[in-house]
C-alpha cells in the first residue's frame, strides 16, 4: 500500500489454479512486499498471506451475493506469530487509515471489470 492509501492492484490471469501464486506489491523507497494467495474458494473467498519476521499477516477477502445482485465485500486481517507484538502498533495504525478507502476502491474496481453490471441509475 502506498502512503497516501492507494493500493496498485494488478489482474491475476492464469490457466492454472492460483492458490499458492506468489505476487509482490511495490512500495515507493520501500522493499516491496511480497505476499501469496493462501487459500481461494471461487468465488466466494481469498486469504492474501505475507510472511514478516516471525509473524505472518492474513487478509482474509469474502465475498457474499445479496439478492438485489450486488455483492457483501468483507475483509478481515489477522496478525499471527510469536512476534505479534512488534507489529501490532504499525498495522493497527496503517489499516484502521486506510482500509475504507482502499476497499472502496477495490469494490469500485471490481464492479467496473464486470461486463454485465447493470447501471445502478437503473
Amino acid at each position: 500500500m502506498n502512503p497516501d492509501g492507494a493500493c496498485k492492484c494488478h489482474r491475476l490471469q492464469t490457466g492454472r489454479p492460483i492458490r499458492h501464486s506468489r505476487g509482490a506489491t511495490p512500495l515507493p523507497g520501500q522493499e516491496p512486499l511480497h505476499w501469496f494467495l493462501r487459500e481461494v474458494t471461487p468465488p466466494n473467498a481469498a486469504t492474501i498471506e505475507m510472511s514478516l519476521d516471525g509473524a505472518a499477516l492474513s487478509f482474509e477477502w469474502r465475498f457474499v451475493g445479496l439478492p438485489d445482485g450486488r455483492t457483501r465485500l468483507t475483509q478481515r486481517i489477522v496478525l499471527y506469530g510469536d512476534k505479534v507484538d512488534i507489529y501490532l502498533s504499525q498495522v493497527k495504525a496503517t489499516f484502521t487509515a486506510n482500509i475504507p478507502g482502499g476497499m472502496n476502491k477495490f469494490a469500485t474496481a471490481m464492479a467496473n471489470a464486470n461486463p454485465n453490471r447493470k447501471n445502478p441509475s437503473d
